[in-house]
């Protein structure tokens, strides 16, 4: 709302807004370039926190497919005589 505000502002935003506000488009300007700063800290929490556990979920996932590959390659070896324990 601020950028619009900012960038066509009309009669009814000249009126409503740069009249109330102290300092007028250099202080909206000011709030607008804070409130993006702000909100990109924000998102890029967010996208960080979101990437870490969907990190931690991936090398679970690894873990459990080498461990599965593992156990069938000893499965295979022990039924051709290759190795002693088809079990880790």
């Amino acid at each position: 709302m601020v950028d619009a505000a900012l960038a066509y502002p009309d009669d009814t935003v000249r009126e409503a807004v740069y009249l109330e506000v102290p300092g007028g488009t250099k202080t909206l300007t000011a709030l607008a370039k804070e409130l993006k700063a702000t909100e990109r800290v924000r998102w890029k929490r967010q996208t960080n926190t979101r990437w870490d556990e969907r990190r931690a979920t991936v090398y679970a996932e690894y873990e459990h497919s080498v461990i599965r590959c593992v156990t069938m390659a000893r499965r295979i070896a022990a039924s051709r005589g290759l190795c002693g324990s088809p079990h880790p």
